[in-house]
């Protein structure tokens, strides 16, 4: 897989991540990629109303307004909007 992802949130809220995650870009906590699409479990009480992504990290943004990071890391940093 090169550079290789893709997102998808549903009307319920979930993000679920597919696709090359080397650096933990997917944000379920590992960094294998996937040929499938995985929930992001981190996001469970909290909707996820917008993403958006680059080549080694994913921002979501949850419906109490605040902006998610996925990075090289592997976590997952909280940062206040």
């Amino acid at each position: 897989m090169a550079n290789n992802r893709s997102y998808i949130s549903i009307d319920s809220g979930e993000l679920y991540t597919w696709g090359q995650n080397n650096q933990g870009q997917l944000g379920i906590g590992h960094r294998n990629n996937e040929l499938a699409p995985q929930l992001v479990t981190f996001f469970a009480n909290n909707p996820i109303v917008k993403v958006a992504a680059g080549e080694y990290h994913t921002l979501a943004l949850t419906g109490v307004s605040k902006c998610h990071r996925f990075r090289k890391a592997l976590t997952i940093d909280n940062r206040a909007r």
